[in-house]
């Protein structure tokens, strides 16, 4: 029992304070803070509250998956604990951040010359989609995903690429009404449908593997003492381990698209024939 309080212990103190992560949490927080505020001086009645505090869960999502002891387990010991800090980066922080901008913010976003053309060109659905998919299975070759265990460059490339693709593929599905491609809601679920895909036969395939896949999560290193807790306690042999982030891979984040693709359809009923997700009209303001 003592080595499995110790580990707990060490466990509990393993936060990640990168001063990079946490400048760029308290950069994101403060230019939302600016830009919202005056977009709700201008529109009060189109700035509803909620959105702040989507903002702050999308804020609060990236914190777990960056600074948390859920980073470590993720880099050092756990492959579930990383299949975790992936569906934050990829299908919990993103669809929050967007969702958080208020419309006039969103707007003035995409004017910016910069954010615009990145929007315009990277922010098409089939492009989108594309990136979005392509960059979460090649970082999951194991020579990458190996690579990326060992050098914090390529690591911090990995997340940056993840969260980045994240949410131009969330774009036209959360900011419809700002996305400069707009898409209709049979479009839109066959959009998330197909995103859902990859994830799934990643899912898969961790699941019903034989042996593990990646090296690290295999090996007897045991640098912060934790072993006795996610080996012993937790009974996370490396198999097991391995099988359960594909779970987590396969069915939590299956429904998070299915969550989204629900929202679409009951949109869908209540709107009626509208072949957009919104009027063009509403758009245009």
């Amino acid at each position: 029992m003592e080595p499995v309080v110790g580990a707990w212990q060490r466990l509990g103190t393993s936060w990640s304070w990168e001063p990079s992560v946490l400048g760029g949490l308290l950069t994101l927080a403060a230019a939302y803070a600016y830009g919202a505020r005056a977009s709700w001086r201008q529109s009060p009645a189109r700035a509803p509250r909620w959105r702040a505090l989507a903002f702050l869960g999308g804020l609060l999502a990236l914190f777990l998956a960056l600074v948390s002891p859920l980073d470590v387990l993720a880099d050092r010991y756990l492959f579930s604990a990383h299949m975790v800090q992936h569906l934050l980066l990829l299908l919990v922080a993103p669809p929050l951040l967007l969702l958080g901008l208020p419309l006039p913010l969103a707007r003035a976003l995409v004017r910016h010359p910069l954010l615009g053309a990145i929007e315009r060109w990277l922010g098409q659905p089939v492009v989108a989609l594309g990136l979005y998919s392509g960059v979460m299975l090649v970082w999951h070759v194991p020579a990458f995903y190996e690579a990326a265990l060992v050098h914090e460059r390529l690591h911090a490339a990995e997340h940056l690429t993840l969260l980045g693709t994240a949410l131009l593929f969330w774009w036209p599905v959360v900011q419809p009404t700002v996305a400069t491609a707009v898409l209709g809601h049979l479009s839109a679920m066959l959009y998330l449908f197909v995103a859902s895909t990859p994830g799934t036969l990643l899912g898969a395939v961790f699941t019903f593997a034989s042996a593990p896949i990646y090296p690290t999560y295999a090996a007897v290193d045991d640098p912060l003492g934790l072993q006795p807790l996610t080996r012993g306690a937790w009974g996370l042999t490396p198999l097991v381990d391995q099988q359960l982030g594909g779970l987590l891979m396969w069915v939590p984040g299956g429904l998070v698209y299915l969550l989204a693709i629900g929202l679409i359809f009951q949109r869908l009923f209540k709107d009626g024939d509208e072949p957009e997700l919104v009027p063009t009209s509403e758009r245009s303001r």
